[in-house]
């Protein structure tokens, strides 16, 4: 491909798009929150991964590739209850992996315990899979404004 082909490319492309990393184990889960975010204008999945350990490979292999520069996700959707994982230390390492990306976590049950101690340890918001697909597209649109927000101070 030439250079001017490739930058025609870039330019091409819609940057106004909030991409968003999923990460969910249960394939269901994950290709219901990949459709649902994919149908909006303004949300895009960027990358979906059934483990902590997939999602953290994805991160790292983002970071040290030329053809992503810049790719970073927007938004992790982080689904917490992974088996055999540990929720709060994969919020911690995402925060400190992807510096500055907000992190929504999507819990099974409403346990006020469980929110709390995902806020603590770095996500930005905290949403329960009863929640309605109006709700989770408002959340991470909320949660975009309020980084741009942030990020622009």
């Amino acid at each position: 491909m030439r250079l001017t082909t490739f930058f025609a490319i870039l330019l091409c492309m819609d940057t106004n798009r909030t991409t968003i990393l999923v990460i969910e184990n249960h394939p269901i889960m994950r290709e219901a929150l990949n459709t649902a975010i994919a149908a909006e204008p303004d949300l895009d999945v960027a990358k979906t991964s059934n483990s902590d350990i997939q999602a953290f490979k994805l991160s790292l292999s983002e970071k040290h590739d030329i053809f992503f520069l810049g790719s970073k996700p927007d938004i992790v959707l982080l689904a917490l209850g992974n088996p055999g994982e540990d929720d709060l230390q994969t919020l911690r390492t995402l925060q400190k992996q992807l510096l500055g990306t907000p992190i929504l976590a999507l819990t099974s049950n409403e346990v006020p315990e469980q929110e709390q101690a995902a806020l603590a340890y770095g996500a930005s918001a905290v949403l329960t899979k009863a929640a309605s697909r109006s709700e989770l597209l408002d959340t991470l649109r909320s949660i975009r404004e309020t980084s741009a927000l942030f990020y622009a101070k």
